[in-house]
Parts: C-alpha cells; sequence; structure tokens
C-alpha cells in the first residue's frame, strides 16, 4: 500500500510518505505552528473583521487564536514531530530520502529538530539553488537560523545521508522507474536550466521540485512553491505526463502564485489538496474567488481539501488500486472522505 500522509502545519509543507516498498519519505518541514499575514488576515476577515482592521491587528498583534473562535473554519496547526511523526513511531527506524523542495524557511522550519531526534536519513535531496540567508533574517521572520545552519551541514554531506541534486528526466536507483520495487518518483521539475535561472533572478521559487509518484493506475503530483510559468511550460512540454491525476498537492499552499489553468486543466485531479481556504469556499465552483484554491476547484472531479479546515489528511492506494481518502476534522463519508 502506498500511505501519503498531508500534515497541518499552517504556513509551510510537510508531507510524509510510505511507499509499498516499506521505504519512508519527508518532503519538506514546518514546525513553527505560526501562520502567515495573508492567512491570519483572511482568519480575522471570517471572524467579523473588515479588510482594515485585519490589517492593523495583524501589524499589532500578529495572531491571536483567542479572536478567531466558533464559526471560523480553522483546525491549529500541529508540530509534524512531536504531535504526529514521533507519536506513531514513524521516525523509530529510518527516513530514506529527505527533500526539501526548495530554500524557503517555511519549507524547512524544525530541520534542526528533526536531526536531534537521531533518526538515521539516508539520502537527502537538495537542490542546486545559491541562496543565502542571516541570522537577522531569520530573527526578523521569527524563524530558527539553526534550521538553516543544519539545511547547509546537510547539503554537504556524502554519507548518512547522501546529499544528491537531482534534475527532470533523472532515473536512479530506488526512486526512478527501472526496477519494479523502486518508488515510481518521476521528477518533471527543476532542468539545470531552470535552476540556473532561479540563482540569476533570485527566484527561489523556481528551484522547487515537482514530483509525480506513480503506484497502481495513480498519480500524485507534488508541487512544491513551483509558480505559475513553470507549470504553463509543462503544460506544453509534458502533457501527457500531467494527464490523469488523483491527488494533486497545490503548488504554493494553493495560492494564485502556483495556479495555472493550463497545468490543472490538463490534470483534472480527483482531489486538491492545499492549506488555504475553507469548508464555505469549497462549496462554490465557478473560479471566481480571488483565493487560488477556488480556482483548484474549477478542475478537481471530487474535491478540494483544505488542511486548515481539514486538518491532516492521509491519502491510501492499496496494491488493487484503491483509493481512499482520511482527513482528522470535518469528515463527510457521503462525499467518500472518511475520519481518520
Amino acid at each position: 500500500m502506498l500511505r501519503v500522509h498531508f500534515l497541518n502545519v499552517g504556513h509551510g509543507d510537510c508531507t510524509f510518505i510510505e511507499f509499498p516498498s516499506g521505504r519512508k519519505a519527508l518532503i519538506d518541514i514546518n514546525n513553527s505552528k505560526k501562520l502567515d499575514e495573508e492567512t491570519a488576515k483572511e482568519l480575522y476577515k471570517e471572524a467579523g473583521f473588515s479588510e482594515q482592521e485585519a490589517s492593523i491587528f495583524f501589524e499589532k498583534f500578529g495572531f491571536l487564536r483567542n479572536y478567531v473562535k466558533e464559526g471560523v473554519n480553522f483546525v491549529d496547526p500541529i508540530d509534524p514531530i512531536e504531535d504526529y511523526l514521533k507519536p506513531q513511531g514513524y521516525l523509530d527506524d529510518n527516513i530514506f530520502r529527505l527533500i526539501i523542495t526548495h530554500p524557503d524557511m517555511d519549507h524547512m522550519s524544525g530541520l534542526n529538530r528533526l536531526l536531534q531526534e537521531g533518526t538515521p536519513i539516508i539520502s537527502f535531496w537538495d537542490t542546486s539553488n545559491s541562496k543565502s540567508v542571516s541570522k537577522e533574517d531569520c530573527e526578523k521572520s521569527n524563524y530558527d537560523y539553526d534550521d538553516w545552519l543544519t539545511y547547509q551541514e546537510l547539503r554537504k554531506s556524502e554519507a548518512n545521508p547522501n546529499c544528491l541534486h537531482n534534475f527532470k528526466g533523472y532515473d536512479s536507483y530506488f526512486y526512478g522507474f527501472q526496477e519494479l520495487h523502486w518508488d515510481k518518483i518521476r521528477i518533471l521539475s527543476p532542468t539545470p536550466e531552470i535552476a540556473l535561472d532561479a540563482n540569476e533572478t533570485q527566484n527561489w521559487n523556481a528551484h522547487s521540485y515537482i514530483l509525480c509518484i506513480e503506484y497502481a493506475g495513480h498519480k500524485i503530483m507534488l508541487g512544491g512553491d513551483a509558480e505559475q510559468e513553470i507549470w504553463d511550460d509543462l503544460a506544453v512540454s509534458d502533457s501527457d505526463l500531467l494527464k490523469d491525476v488523483s491527488i494533486l498537492k497545490a503548488p504554493h499552499h494553493g495560492r494564485k502564485s502556483g495556479y495555472s489553468s493550463k497545468a490543472v486543466k490538463i490534470m483534472n485531479p480527483l482531489w486538491t489538496v492545499c492549506s488555504v481556504g475553507n469548508k464555505a469556499d469549497l462549496k462554490q465552483k465557478d473560479g471566481s474567488s480571488c483565493d487560488g484554491h477556488q480556482n483548484y476547484r474549477y478542475y478537481t472531479q471530487n474535491m478540494v481539501l483544505s488542511t486548515r479546515y481539514r486538518g491532516n489528511i492521509v491519502v491510501e492506494i492499496t496494491p488493487a488500486g484503491e483509493l481512499t481518502v482520511k482527513c482528522s476534522h470535518n469528515a463527510e463519508p457521503d462525499k467518500e472522505l472518511y475520519q481518520l
């Protein structure tokens, strides 16, 4: 069985995958439990604040949970290590591959804490980025500089873990398609050219790994923070590979900056997972909202699921191709969304 865990980590990403081979992968991590400005303002407005009030309140106080109470579609973020991976025993043996999709702090917050657990990491997927971050940069954005330093140490590692720089089309030991027991991970982006351009323009999102996992007739597409231009190009160059996606992890948390109508129309996913939006929004299907996840709803066959409202989301696929979707909060069994 393939099991994919999309964890509710607030503003950031953390996806944990159990492959049928027994190998495990952790793609990005965020344990800050904090929300970005845009998400906090959305929740304030949902609680009855005006646009101006939400902006002023966030500027003065940040996000205060007590002001977002009953009636607001929001599930508190978890610490992926202490609240999920560790209690369920996922850190007891090893993580076969740790992937940081691109060098933004909301995709590596908690990295130092993860390594302190002592769980062996076999391979580390890095990107060929030239980004630099100072201690002051982290302090300004309330991130832990130790996470950045840990990331830099991993980038230099040659064993336990072995640091790899993979690009589109690479097909190698245990993740490609050459052997039946490999994990069937297809790399759609970046290319060396995209990485070079991303460094020159300092567009760090462009480094994002776009990964397609194939199993039992299903495709699971993981988009990191890849932006519209890259997806538009894939819609032309790799349209066949984008077809018939079962699960789409919306890039850039489901924000509009990562939305490509050309690519999503081709993918036509059964389910889309994002970390923005709420239950009321999911009922609409005209694509007219200013929030990107609404546009995903237009081309998604079943539902767009927000970790903000559904909590942790787990997808299970059996060897026979039976797909089940579960969530920790607000399940709807009548829509084939079951309680975790």
